[in-house]
C-alpha cells in the first residue's frame, strides 16, 4: 500500500490541485494531482481520495468530510460497451442501497474522454449515512473504464465536484494487467 501524505512543492495544477500522486506497480502506472492537505492511498489500482485520513472511516462521512474512489475496470468485465450502458447497469445495485435518490444518467468528458454519471443522494445502507455525490465512468483506453465514485455528507458536495472534476481531468493512466 501507497500513501501520499506529504505536501509536495509543484507549479499549481488546477482548483487547488497543487501535488502529485505516482502509481507504478501491480501493472497500473498511474498519476493524477489533488490538494496536498487531502489524503491519497493506492493499491492494486485502487485509489482513494480525500480530505478523510483513515480511509476506514470514509463510511459515515462527517460534515465537511470528502471522499472518493477511482479504480478502473476492464471492458471485458463491464456489463456495457459505452460509460452510459455500463453505468445504466450499475444502477440496478446503486438503486437497492438504502433511499437514494438518483438522477438520470448524463453524458459528460473526462480529461477529454467520453463520459456518463449520475447524482446520488439520500439515505445510504452501504455507507450507514447520509450522502450526497457521484458516480462518474469515462472510455480510460480501448480496454478499460475509469470509475469513480465521490461524495460527502448530505447536500455538501457542491463545494468538492470542481475538485473532483480537476482530479479526474488529471489522471494518466497506462494500464497492462
Amino acid at each position: 500500500v501507497l500513501y501520499a501524505t506529504d505536501t509536495v512543492s509543484v507549479p499549481f495544477l488546477g482548483p487547488g490541485l497543487d501535488a502529485t500522486f505516482t502509481y507504478d506497480e501491480d501493472g497500473y502506472n498511474v498519476e493524477f494531482d489533488y490538494p496536498s492537505d487531502w489524503y491519497v492511498e493506492g493499491d492494486y489500482g485502487d485509489f482513494y481520495v480525500g480530505t478523510i485520513r483513515d480511509i476506514e472511516d470514509m463510511d459515515e462521512p462527517e460534515a465537511g468530510e470528502f471522499y472518493m474512489n477511482i479504480f478502473f475496470l476492464d471492458k471485458s468485465w463491464a456489463e456495457g460497451d459505452t460509460p452510459e450502458e455500463t453505468l445504466e447497469e450499475m444502477l440496478v445495485w446503486i438503486e437497492e442501497d438504502g433511499e437514494l435518490e438518483v438522477s438520470s444518467i448524463k453524458s459528460t468528458k473526462v480529461g477529454g474522454k467520453d463520459a456518463a454519471f449520475i447524482t446520488l443522494s439520500g439515505e445510504s445502507s452501504d455507507f450507514d449515512a447520509n450522502i450526497d455525490g457521484m458516480v462518474v465512468i469515462w472510455e480510460q483506453d480501448e480496454n478499460y473504464f475509469g470509475q469513480a465514485l465521490g461524495f460527502t455528507s448530505e447536500a455538501s458536495f457542491s463545494k468538492y465536484k470542481g475538485t473532483m472534476q480537476a482530479i479526474l481531468d488529471s489522471i494518466e493512466a497506462d494500464i497492462d494487467y
